[in-house]
């Protein structure tokens, strides 16, 4: 769980960085993730990583 996390937090620092923004209200952590069910929590980590281009090295 920790590694999706770090994930989630690189991505979302990632597309922050790239919009020059500040720091949003909502920031994706374990608990976010933990909250939604397995599919849902890995979709959604998968479309963060998408959208921002972050690909995790596996």
């Amino acid at each position: 769980m920790k590694n999706c996390e770090r994930l989630a937090n690189l991505a979302l620092a990632e597309q922050l960085h790239e919009d020059n923004k500040a720091v949003a209200p909502e920031v994706a952590t374990s608990s976010t993730i933990a909250s939604l069910s397995d599919s849902t929590g890995i979709l959604y980590l998968a479309s963060l990583i998408t959208k921002t281009s972050v690909l995790p090295k596996w």
